[in-house]
C-alpha cells in the first residue's frame, strides 16, 4: 500500500520542517499529502522581534515551507514555551487526525529537552489512543 497522507506534529513551526522534511518531501513527490500540524508558532524564540511579531513571520515561513515541502501547515492556538499537556489538545489533534486519516503519523521524541517537544509527543500519543 503506498503511503497517501503524511500527518507532522510539532510542537513549534519549524520543529517538523527541520526534523523530518526530507521524509515529507520524499513522501510528497511519491504523490502522498502532508499536513504539517503546530501546536504553537514558536514565538519566543527571537532575540529582538516581539512574540507578536516573530509569529506572524514564523506562521508565513511554515507556510511557505510547507508548499515547499508539497503539504499545507496549520496551527493550534497555544503559547510557545506554554503548552499543555491535557485532552483538550490532545483532542484538537484528534480532530486534524480524524480529518486527515495519516497512513504515517511523525512527532517528537519522548526525551526532547524543550517541554513542547515533550507535551506534543505525548499529547499526539493521546490523540492516538482516542
Amino acid at each position: 500500500m503506498a503511503t497517501k497522507r503524511v500527518l507532522a506534529v510539532g510542537g513549534h513551526a519549524a520543529d517538523m520542517e527541520f526534523s523530518a522534511g526530507a521524509t515529507i518531501a520524499k513522501y510528497t513527490a511519491a504523490g502522498a499529502h502532508a499536513v504539517l500540524l503546530h501546536l504553537t508558532a514558536g514565538e519566543m524564540g527571537h532575540p529582538r522581534l516581539s512574540g507578536e511579531e516573530y509569529a506572524r513571520q514564523k506562521i508565513a515561513e511554515a507556510h511557505r515551507a510547507a508548499a515547499i515541502l508539497g503539504g499545507e501547515a496549520r496551527f493550534l492556538p497555544y503559547p510557545d514555551a506554554g503548552l499543555p499537556r491535557n485532552d483538550e489538545v490532545a483532542y484538537q489533534i484528534v480532530d486534524v487526525i480524524r480529518e486527515v486519516r495519516p497512513d504515517v503519523l511523525i512527532t517528537h521524541w519522548r526525551g526532547s529537552f524543550h517541554s513542547d517537544h515533550i507535551n506534543a509527543h505525548y499529547n499526539t500519543l493521546q490523540a492516538l489512543f482516542y
